[in-house]
């Protein structure tokens, strides 16, 4: 009986616990099922691990490439509890990551990485987006951008002609000096020849060697010691650890928290994989201190050597960040040691089994003649750059880009991707899409030498806000190492029996490999004759005599720098359409966002001041859009008081400047720029001038002769297509009493097919917006303000909607597209009837409560606290003053966000808020029930989000829309005997008397308003041709 009563709890205590199992596999599954993201398809996985077991045998990044030609190139995976959205395409990366890129700014936390290995501090690269690793983003930027990375390579250091400013120091030459021993190395190693050599460990030691230098001024001298050297060989261990712990893919608790169960009880038991994931951190840690005390030491005794731990030590902008957040700098540029190594490995592997690209390599480099006075420069080939480039592209080392985290909501084909999801990038897919690179699988260095590839990504570094930032250091190192292989050597494999399939991106490039590098017997120069490099153990040892200067002006453009490029084209160049297209643009330089003032100045200040050329004068104009748009007024003017004077001494103001590139080099496009980059300047001149609040800017083009003709229609620009016969200012101003206008136009390429008119360009109208904001201008003085002139100006104004063509009477196509140069047209009309009516009207608003004082004031208000006298009653002013805001509003509807829009905007948003407010103001004084009050609160809603949209970008922004709410909130909270009392001025007894006998009126024009029926005054809106939702 005992027995069998035993054996009955028994079996009952089993049963509980499998239905607590199936019970929680049950619960587990649901939470799976419910966490996934609807509306987007992917493969189903087992219970429990989701798609891990599918991805474990394989190589993920291949797997998933293979799931894409299924799901599509947006799908989702389930590691454990997890759901991942995978990017296998291009076109699917640019919409996501660059598009919303603001979304996708942030990392995801991995329980194991983040919790053991990296529980003190995390690289730049897996740190979540905060104000920590915005710091030492930034810090990594300056130290790794274009300017840095390419002083350390070979330069000719040219001395400044200024007596009274010493001569700076040749800067070391870092990559020149790993490059050249990596070389030489190899030469010994294979015993000219003769011996076949595993390659490994000396690709190791130049990825290791360049790590070290750039962070911390240190070395290993040579082969010999680099293999012996104890702290070296505890970094490759660390290092080769970490790598393993910051995969996505091979650690189950990052996914599973089931199996974090047991860790209180593995962390008591020793050797156990938690506590070796907690000492390969301490051991990073340690290494790292070592070094960087090693570092503070020699600094101390002014012995140190140039490097990115020294400088951020000593730069008054780093030097307060903590040895952990310079550590965090550090860590990223270790890791890019630990990814060089397999790309140099795979890419010699390859060469010895394609001796065909060998050998035009090697021809190119011969034919370029850059190592001909100096066999270790880094002169540019472009075949050998397509190479480089080609050989990242087709091996591509970091496979699936570190994981992203959406920091908000993001809407894609229809579907909403939740905040907090994660994110890949499938670089190995990227680089292997067929809608990007033709014939993806085959190696084509031409590839990056043809006019529609030049400009694709290379995905290898990442794509977005947080690609890699050392990417251009690491493509210019890749570059100098097979440059100089390929000159110095020819690669052979080790036997003639090894198998090709070594070379096979997924295989190959395993430790271990061998090739035979006979030395070329034909180089440029031979081995025999090259300088002797001596192994110097001080980095201010290396200066050689002989420095090739570079012939190249263009520089190479790494992915990094791509990145940016396609930002700038995507983002801002519609709004400010100066720089040739993109399909042809192939030159220049952009910076990151955060060091961009100080670089830009320090680049344009260095300058010969004898170098008058149309791209300086460009440089000068964007870099003045950016100033004006940071608040910085006076610095804008400054730099664009510069480029007019350039442009005026190049004789840029007259019709024959463009013409030189037109007739005498044959380049329509160059001569279209020109033309516009004139008609920016005297658009930016005006603009500046207008909303200059202390009247102390005067429109100085304005006043410059000039016939330079105008700009063409954007489609024909942007398309690259052959440039119209343009069109003169002359035919611009007779258009308004042209009979001929009044033909019904068929129009087909900015052409009339009548052939009796011809339709000016969308820029053109935008230029006579800036003429009639010119003579609001001229009556703003209050002695020269007559109220015929000002009555001439205001017909004006209203006339001008009245002869646009039909062609422009929509600003959105049926595609949907913006015709951006007519929006900012529209944007500046409006402006002028604000600033001309605002003045004259009853209409004030209440600023006390901004806290930041006059400069806060100003900058919301100033514009249109000055009053003028009125040429018909002060009611009527602002009533049309209103009228044009409530157009802007219209307008600014259309925008979604404000990131693609020009950043002069946000003055103008500003200026319609306030419109809107004070309006808000005056109508509640009459009666707070008018249903026209929601409207009003509405349309500064919208303004208030359009500005927020642009917070991240414009730091401007955030303080316009930090003022205009906080005015908005005292004045939507005011009851209606305060309205009486707070506004800044009262009506006179005159003024008065206007109020009074319009308010009829007014209580008429609301209640139509509130029916949304169109009111016109006077034939100054009726504007049928135009569509309704921009005029009212």
């Amino acid at each position: 009986m005992e027995v069998s009563l035993f054996n009955i709890t028994t079996i009952r205590y089993l049963q509980g616990i499998a239905g607590i199992i199936a019970a929680f596999f049950l619960i587990n599954e649901v939470y799976r099922w419910s966490v996934r993201i609807k509306g987007i398809p992917g493969p189903r996985g087992i219970p429990l691990l989701g798609n891990l077991r599918q991805i474990t045998n394989t190589s993920p990044p291949e797997q998933y490439r293979l799931w894409s030609l299924k799901y599509g190139p947006l799908f989702q995976v389930q590691l454990g509890n997890v759901p991942i959205l995978i990017i296998n395409s291009a076109e699917v990366a640019k919409s996501l990551l660059i598009r919303e890129s603001a979304a996708f700014n942030s990392r995801p936390l991995f329980y194991v990485f983040h919790k053991f290995v990296s529980k003190e501090i995390t690289s730049i690269g897996t740190s979540p987006w905060d104000e920590s690793c915005k710091k030492r983003r930034k810090a990594a930027a300056s130290a790794l951008n274009v300017i840095q990375v390419d002083s350390y390579a070979p330069v000719r250091i040219v001395p400044f002609s200024n007596p009274w400013i010493p001569n700076f120091s040749p800067i070391p030459k870092i990559l020149r000096l790993e490059s050249s021993e990596f070389i030489e190395e190899l030469k010994q190693a294979c015993n000219n020849g003769k011996t076949a050599i595993n390659f490994v460990p000396f690709a190791r030691r130049f990825s290791m060697n360049l790590s070290l230098t750039l962070n911390y001024g240190t070395r290993a001298s040579d082969q010999k010691s680099f293999d012996g050297n104890p702290l070296i060989n505890e970094i490759n261990a660390v290092e080769s650890e970490v790598g393993k712990y910051r995969s996505t893919s091979s650690n189950i608790k990052n996914y599973v928290p089931l199996f974090r169960l047991l860790d209180p009880l593995m962390m008591t038991l020793p050797g156990n994989s938690l506590q070796r994931a907690l000492d390969i951190g301490r051991r990073r840690l340690r290494y790292h201190a070592t070094l960087l005390d090693t570092l503070k030491s020699e600094i101390s005794k002014n012995e140190d050597k140039p490097c990115i731990q020294g400088n951020m030590l000593k730069n008054p902008d780093t030097k307060n960040l903590t040895d952990l957040e310079r550590l965090s700098v550090s860590l990223s540029i270790m890791a890019g040691a630990d990814s060089n190594t397999p790309t140099v490995a795979w890419g010699i592997t390859f060469l010895a089994h394609n001796p065909t690209i060998q050998k035009k390599a090697f021809q190119e480099i011969k034919k370029s003649g850059v190592l001909e006075s100096d066999p270790f420069g880094n002169g540019k080939v472009p075949y050998v750059d397509a190479v480089t480039k080609e050989l990242s592209r087709y091996y591509t080392i970091l496979r699936l880009a570190m994981p992203k985290e959406v920091t908000e909501p993001v809407v894609y084909n229809g579907v909403t991707i939740p905040k907090g999801t994660m994110i890949m990038l499938n670089s190995w897919a990227c680089n292997h899409d067929e809608a990007l690179f033709a014939e993806p699988f085959s190696f084509l260095p031409e590839r990056w030498l043809q006019n529609e590839d030049s400009q694709a990504h290379q995905f290898a570094f990442g794509m977005g806000s947080r690609m890699c930032v050392a990417s251009h250091l690491a493509h210019k190192a890749l570059y100098l190492v097979f440059l100089h292989l390929i000159a110095h050597f020819e690669i052979l494999p080790s036997s003639s029996d090894e198998p090709w399939s070594i070379a096979d991106p997924i295989d190959g490039a395993r430790d271990g490999a061998t090739v035979s590098t006979p030395p070329k017997n034909d180089s440029p120069v031979a081995i025999t004759q090259h300088q002797t490099i001596s192994t110097p153990q001080s980095l201010r040892s290396l200066q050689l005599p002989r420095v090739l200067p570079s012939n190249n002006a263009a520089a190479t453009r790494g992915p990094a720098e791509d990145t940016l490029f396609e930002l700038y084209y995507e983002n801002f160049h519609r709004t400010h359409p100066i720089l040739l297209p993109k399909r042809v643009y192939d030159s220049g330089h952009q910076y990151p966002r955060s060091p961009l003032r100080t670089l830009a100045t320090t680049d344009l200040i260095q300058i010969p001041e004898n170098n008058h050329s149309l791209p300086v004068i460009q440089s000068k104009l964007l870099f003045a859009i950016v100033l004006y748009s940071d608040g910085e007024v006076d610095e804008a003017r400054k730099w664009l008081s510069e480029a007019i004077r350039v442009a005026v001494s190049l004789g840029m103001n007259k019709k024959s400047f463009a013409d030189f590139y037109r007739v005498q080099q044959g380049a329509d496009l160059e001569a279209e720029s020109a033309r516009r980059t004139w008609w920016e300047l005297y658009v930016l001149d005006g603009l500046i001038s207008a909303l200059d609040h202390r009247g102390v800017s005067n429109f100085n083009m304005s006043i410059i002769p000039c016939d330079v003709e105008m700009p063409c229609e954007e489609v024909i620009y942007a398309e690259g297509k052959p440039i119209p016969p343009p069109s003169s200012r002359q035919e611009l101003e007779s258009r308004i009493f042209n009979w001929e206008d009044d033909e019904e136009e068929n129009v087909r390429d900015g052409y009339s097919t009548v052939n009796k008119s011809r339709v000016l360009s969308s820029f053109t109208y935008r230029v006579d917006a800036i003429d009639l904001l010119a003579q609001v201008l001229a009556v703003r003085d209050p002695n020269r303000a007559h109220r015929d002139k000002t009555q001439a100006v205001d017909n004006t104004l209203a006339s001008w909607a009245h002869y646009l063509p039909t062609s422009k009477a929509d600003i959105v196509n049926a595609y949907g597209e913006i015709d951006e140069m007519l929006l900012q047209a529209h944007m500046m009309v409006q402006l002028a009837v604000i600033l001309l009516h605002f003045p004259r009207s009853n209409l004030a608003l209440d600023c006390s409560s901004l806290n930041g004082g006059n400069n806060d004031i100003n900058l919301l208000y100033g514009l249109l606290s000055q009053k003028l006298p009125p040429s018909s009653t002060r009611h009527i002013h602002g009533i049309k003053a209103t009228e044009a805001s409530k157009r802007l509003s219209n307008l600014f509807s259309l925008c979604t966000s404000m990131q693609k829009h020009s950043p002069l905007f946000m003055f103008s948003l500003a200026l319609c808020g306030v419109v809107q407010l004070a309006t808000y103001c005056n109508h509640a004084r009459l009666d707070g029930s008018v249903s026209c009050l929601d409207q009003h609160r509405a349309r500064v809603r919208l303004i208030v989000g359009l500005l927020k949209s642009s917070n991240e970008t414009w730091p401007l922004s955030k303080k316009i829309q930090r003022s205009l709410r906080k005015v908005a909130a005292n004045t939507f909270h005011m009851k209606k005997p305060d309205v009486l009392s707070t506004a800044i001025t009262q009506p006179s007894s005159n003024e008065a008397s206007d109020i009074l006998h319009a308010s009829a009126e007014q209580e008429m024009l609301f209640h139509l308003e509130s029916e949304n029926v169109w009111m016109p005054m006077d034939g100054q809106y009726d504007l049928p041709e135009l569509a309704p939702w921009v005029w009212g």
